[in-house]
């Protein structure tokens, strides 16, 4: 192997790793390498390590012409899990946008596992498993809109993304006036409640004023009375004298 063949290293695989991503790593490296379908089965045995090692012995013991094609197939019988297709439906069904994941990363893990389940799975399929892991915000944002297509649905979460980004960025002079605004509302709810204490404190003056009007006008009643009282006696005074000056 030269250093002009070798200018990408892939990683070495065990056994324990992802078979399938393993291998597509290792077949772009082979690509970006130069190499052929007979490099890459000659070279895998220098990336290979541990379990994966010993079984790769194993299948060159039993022949030595393998094709890359047949020798990949016999990796993926052997360490990819069983039900593999049904994990990664599983994982596919259930797979949710998260709080602080962009939408263009989930977007792009949605495609990449739609790849892993099917190749060649109609647009159609991996726009509705998209749809159906987004965040209701963004699914009703862009629900009245053609989302039939990779290309129309991404489209339009981009131009969600661009109104978030604008209302994020006007976010800061908004929240100053919400908070001026709320500051102002503050000081007139100070100003009604001085206010109001203040019109109590003349009702309750007003009160006070009226009871003592009342207080003095039954005063003057009473002493109105009393002098009524004493003139009507003075007068039966007078009249009494006025008979015994006559005897």
């Amino acid at each position: 192997m030269t250093e002009k063949i070798l200018m990408i290293r892939p990683d070495q695989f065990s056994g324990n790793e992802d078979v399938r991503k393993y291998f597509k790593q290792y077949e772009k490296a082979a690509d970006v390498n130069g190499w052929k379908d007979e490099d890459k089965v000659r070279f895998l045995s220098i990336f290979v390590k541990g379990t994966a090692s010993i079984f790769l012995e194993n299948l060159e013991d039993k022949q030595n012409n393998w094709t890359w094609n047949n020798l990949k197939q016999e990796f993926l019988d052997e360490f990819q899990p069983m039900g593999y297709n049904t994990i990664v439906k599983t994982r596919l069904e259930n797979r949710r946008q998260g709080d602080t994941e962009s939408i263009m990363s989930f977007v792009t893990e949605i495609e990449n596992i739609c790849t892993q389940l099917n190749k060649n799975m109609q647009e159609e399929e991996i726009c509705t498993y998209i749809l159906k892991g987004l965040k209701e915000t963004v699914l009703h944002a862009i629900s009245l809109h053609d989302n039939s297509n990779l290309k129309e649905l991404k489209k339009n979460l981009k131009k969600f993304e661009l109104m978030q980004f604008r209302i994020n960025n006007r976010g800061p002079e908004l929240s100053d006036y919400t908070e001026m605004l709320n500051e102002h509302v503050s000081q007139l709810n100070q100003k009604t409640k001085e206010k109001g204490r203040e019109i109590d404190e003349l009702k309750r003056q007003l009160i006070e004023r009226d009871r003592e009007y009342k207080k003095e006008m039954n005063q003057l009643r009473e002493n109105i009375q009393q002098i009524n009282i004493t003139g009507r006696r003075n007068k039966s005074v007078n009249f009494d004298d006025e008979e015994i000056d006559n005897r």
